[in-house]
């Protein structure tokens, strides 16, 4: 296992595991497919899930790159709001602990009533 991105150029978007806060690609599907289903079963891939009203705000480890420009780091992880007036607000992250600070500032603004914080692109 590597910490390096897809192959750059290609159409494969690298699949990861996530181990404590460090992702690793597994380019073995099976192995990458077992763990993603333990993974999910056991909760391992929850970052954050809060409720604020009517929303629910939730982090997760995606297991596959998301980022499809192929520059830079891989973007792994994903906070999305269900419910409430930002149903389907999302935003996507290249690193756990960007993730769970993302998600942190998100369900702040949220309890709040502050601005949501602008990530950038």
């Amino acid at each position: 296992m590597s910490r390096t991105g897809g192959i750059k150029g290609s159409r494969y978007y690298g699949r990861y595991v996530l181990i404590g806060e460090t992702p690793f690609e597994e380019p073995d599907l099976r192995r990458w497919g077992d763990w993603f289903e333990r993974a999910t079963r056991d909760g391992s891939r929850q970052i954050g899930n809060d409720k604020v009203g009517e929303a629910t705000i939730s982090t997760v480890f995606l297991g596959i790159d998301h980022n499809y420009y192929s520059d830079g780091l891989p973007v792994l992880f994903e906070t999305m709001i269900f419910g409430g007036d930002l149903d389907n607000h999302t935003e996507r992250w290249r690193s756990y602990r960007e993730a769970l600070r993302g998600h942190e500032m998100i369900v702040h603004a949220m309890r709040t009533g502050l601005p949501m914080p602008d990530f950038g692109p």
